[in-house]
């Protein structure tokens, strides 16, 4: 009897672990393929507000427009901060979903 059991706890472990494996080995869904695309438009949109920014910031430094300069510069920083968590959320998907 007591082998019984012991043979039985066995066979499961070894078949949940069977189980499981190759569910952590399937490709993405198109969900998080469609979530990756979206976050590295989101980031190439961001990356492109960012170099406009820059550039009106520093025309308008260039031209005496301080306080002008001051909103960009602060407006620059958002961007820049939501550019970093949206890489940061990129870079989470890709080591999640085995993309690199």
């Amino acid at each position: 009897m007591r082998t019984s059991k012991f043979g039985t706890w066995i066979l499961l472990a070894v078949g949940l672990t069977a189980s499981v494996v190759p569910a952590a080995a399937q490709p993405p869904l198109r969900y998080e393929n469609r979530d990756l695309r979206r976050d590295q438009a989101r980031a190439d949109r961001l990356r492109a507000d960012i170099a406009r920014d820059r550039e009106r910031m520093e025309r308008a430094r260039y031209q005496g427009r301080y306080r002008e300069a001051d909103r960009l510069a602060r407006d620059l920083s958002r961007d820049e901060a939501r550019l970093a968590a949206v890489q940061r959320d990129i870079q989470r998907d890709e080591n999640r979903y085995g993309y690199r």
